[in-house]
């Protein structure tokens, strides 16, 4: 009959270094004893409905994974195979820990490839916002800038020099967020590689004026 069960982990037995223990169930469950592992074993005993126990350490890279143990129906065994019976508990440690690291390694599997799917809905979330919001704001700079053209172009009357270069700076401030708005798109248009670079000669003077103009 094989069982799981809680090992209390504060046993002198576990913290010592001996390997095995054989235990009178019997006599376990008569006696005080401070050690936890008594407990432990009274309930064992009744549970299996045995008179003795033989327990041994199971270890992996040096390291307690579990307990391996025999529940018999006589009193004070008397087994002369303890090391045929350790040998065996090696290879049942071993295999103990393999399992617990393959249950491990499945739930972090588990945990990165849920952790992945909602990277890529927050991702899309925020092409979808960035690409919502761009037109959005394409709409009102369109009506900035068709307005301060026709404002400069005289279609509502004559405009003084120094009343032009204001208006002129409005417009090219208008243009200069359309330019931004487009740079929020080509952030998604890189990301899905239908981004694509048109190299063109460019006056670095004009660029730099530009600047200086607006600051």
């Amino acid at each position: 009959q094989l069982e799981t069960l809680q090992i209390p982990l504060d046993s002198l037995w576990l913290l010592g270094e001996e390997r095995t223990l054989i235990v009178d169930a019997s006599r376990a469950t008569q006696e005080v004893h401070p050690d936890p592992m008594n407990h432990f074993i009274q309930g064992l005993a009744r549970g299996l409905n045995v008179k003795s126990l033989y327990l041994t350490k199971l270890t992996a890279r040096n390291s307690l994974v579990g307990v391996m143990g025999i529940g018999l129906a006589e009193e004070a065994p008397k087994l002369d195979d303890i090391g045929l019976y350790e040998r065996l508990s090696e290879a049942v440690g071993v295999a103990l820990d393999n399992k617990l690291l393959f249950d491990e390694n499945q739930r972090v599997a588990k945990e990165l490839a849920e952790s992945n799917q909602k990277l890529k809905q927050l991702d899309k979330a925020k092409d979808e916002f960035i690409s919502m919001a761009s037109h959005q704001l394409r709409t009102p700079l369109t009506a900035i800038k068709g307005y301060l053209s026709m404002v400069l172009e005289g279609d509502v009357g004559p405009v003084q020099a120094n009343e032009k270069a204001m208006l002129q700076r409005a417009f090219d401030s208008a243009q200069k967020m359309v330019y931004l708005i487009g740079d929020m798109l080509n952030v998604s248009r890189i990301q899905s590689g239908k981004f694509i670079i048109e190299n063109k000669p460019t006056n670095l003077a004009e660029v730099a004026e530009g600047e200086i103009a607006q600051l």
